[in-house]
C-alpha cells in the first residue's frame, strides 16, 4: 500500500513537473512571436482610449464611494463598450498593461479602481478582446492586425509574464483630478505615453 502510495506521488509529481516546463516553452514562444505581431501594427501616435464622466461622491455609513461612466473606445474614437458604476473612494484610477516590442510601447486598459479598493477592481479586457481578436483597432484594421494586438493584450495580462519585466509593465494613471459633470479623454500612443484632456 505504502509503494503503491509512493509510486503514485512520484507520478503526480512527474506531470507537475511537465506542466511547468510545457507552460514555460509555451510562454517563451508567445514571447517571440510578440515581436511580430507588433512589429506588423501601424505606429500610432495619438488615439483615444477611453472618455470619462465622473458624476459624483457619495458618503454614507462610512463608506465613500464616487460614481462615473467609463466609455472604452477603438482607436479612431468609436464607442466600444461602457462601464457605469460605483467604486469604493473619493476618485478612480485606471491601470494600464503596456508591451515592449519591435520599439512600439502599447497600451491596453486593465482595471478600473477606486481609491480606497482593496480588491482588484474593474476588469476591462473582456470588454474590447472577444474571438481572439482586439476590438481596440479600428476603422480600416484589418482582423490579422486585430488578432495581433490581441496577442500583445493576452501576453501582457499574463501573470506569468511578470518575468519579461523589461517588456511588460503596468502603469497607473490617477483621474482625482477630474471634475464632476466633465467628460475626459484619456489618449495613448505607440511611445507608452497617456494624456488625460477634458474635451
Amino acid at each position: 500500500m505504502r509503494r503503491k502510495y509512493t509510486i503514485i506521488l512520484k507520478a503526480g509529481a512527474a506531470a507537475a513537473a511537465g506542466l511547468v516546463v510545457l507552460l514555460f516553452f509555451v510562454t517563451i514562444s508567445d514571447f517571440f512571436l510578440c515581436f511580430g505581431s507588433a512589429g506588423r501594427l501601424p505606429f500610432l501616435k495619438s488615439y483615444p482610449v477611453m472618455t470619462v464622466l465622473i458624476y459624483g461622491t457619495t458618503y454614507d455609513a462610512g463608506i465613500n464611494t464616487v460614481s462615473a461612466r467609463i466609455m472604452l473606445t477603438d482607436t479612431h474614437g468609436k464607442e466600444i463598450a461602457a462601464v457605469e458604476r460605483s467604486w469604493k473612494g473619493w476618485s478612480i484610477s485606471v491601470e494600464f498593461l503596456s508591451t515592449d516590442f519591435s520599439g512600439k510601447k502599447i497600451l491596453f486598459p486593465a482595471r478600473i479602481k477606486g481609491s480606497d479598493d482593496r480588491r482588484q477592481g474593474t476588469n476591462l479586457l473582456p470588454y474590447y478582446n472577444e474571438n481572439g481578436e482586439s476590438l481596440l483597432l479600428g476603422g480600416g484594421a484589418t482582423r490579422s492586425e486585430r488578432r495581433d494586438l490581441y496577442r500583445l493584450c493576452m501576453f501582457a495580462a499574463h501573470r506569468i509574464t511578470a518575468i519579461f519585466s523589461k517588456f511588460v509593465r503596468r502603469q497607473k494613471i490617477d483621474l482625482s483630478g477630474c471634475r464632476t459633470g466633465v467628460y475626459y479623454t484619456l489618449y495613448a500612443g505607440f511611445d507608452g505615453q497617456v494624456v488625460v484632456l477634458p474635451d
